[in-house]
């Protein structure tokens, strides 16, 4: 069989054409695909391909199938490695330089005087465990500081996952367990987290400039100091959830106690 890629899989990479009925449509990246599934615009049995010849049912392809959807199937292993992991150095200087807005700083620097009351209260406490940037996209995965521009996890679980201070810019993370997880001081600019499931998450002083968070679960998740700057929350469910102190979509800051929506 010839390794060789097809014309389709060099001019489309990472994308997938889709047959409905007879009919081709497509490519789409696989985050479109997940979201015309949860709109009930595609079904399981709908056959998708990478280069227009061979065939096979969505319900076979995990990374695109999302994780509201996955009880029709049954639980399937998660831990596929993703394609657009981000190794190199000279990506993270890349990242790291786009300015912090006033919000994030501020943030910040209340974040490094609060360790230092602790510290100096209680003790220097004790290390906690490296980052492991290489691991696949599971349940409580430890990814903070790594720099992951432009991932997408498929299907993959990140509930309870450590993204603390993680580069997640263009990240594709459409219909996503990130319940509970620890997003403080992330980067998700133009990230989109469409359908998310961020239900309890702590996503302070986050930079969401940018981001679709339409029809994202967001009750009781702290978004406080967070920049939603040109950000989307159509359809969002916003119940209990902080916003203290945060910019809203029109760059406005909110008011402290901004709980549910965002006060003036």
């Amino acid at each position: 069989m010839s390794t060789a890629m097809s014309e389709q899989e060099q001019r489309y990479p990472d994308q997938w054409l889709l047959r409905c009925k007879g009919v081709k449509h497509g490519p789409y990246p696989a985050a479109s695909v997940r979201r015309k599934l949860l709109r009930g615009e595609l079904e399981l049995s709908d056959e998708i391909s990478r280069d227009g010849r061979q065939w096979q049912q969505i319900l076979h392809v995990a990374d695109v199938v999302p994780l509201q959807l996955r009880a029709l199937l049954g639980e399937k292993q998660a831990g596929r490695l993703f394609a657009h992991r981000v190794h190199s150095g000279h990506e993270r200087e890349d990242a790291l330089s786009a300015p912090l807005s006033p919000v994030v700083i501020l943030a910040l620097v209340a974040g490094l005087l609060s360790l230092l009351g602790v510290a100096l209260w209680f003790g220097v406490p004790p290390p906690v465990d490296p980052p492991r940037c290489d691991a696949p996209p599971a349940p409580g995965v430890n990814w903070r500081n790594c720099v992951l521009a432009g991932v997408d996890v498929g299907s993959a679980s990140l509930q309870g996952a450590n993204l603390n201070s993680t580069i997640l810019r263009g990240a594709h993370l459409t219909a996503t367990n990130l319940e509970h997880a620890d997003l403080r001081y992330a980067n998700l600019t133009k990230a989109d987290l469409a359908y998310a499931l961020l239900s309890g998450a702590s996503l302070m002083g986050a930079d969401l400039r940018g981001a679709d968070l339409s029809h994202t679960d967001l009750r009781g998740a702290d978004l406080r100091f967070t920049d939603l700057s040109g950000a989307s929350l159509a359809g969002a469910q916003l119940q209990d959830a902080h916003f203290d102190q945060a910019l809203w979509l029109d760059g406005k800051p909110c008011l402290v106690g901004s709980k549910g929506k965002c006060l003036r």
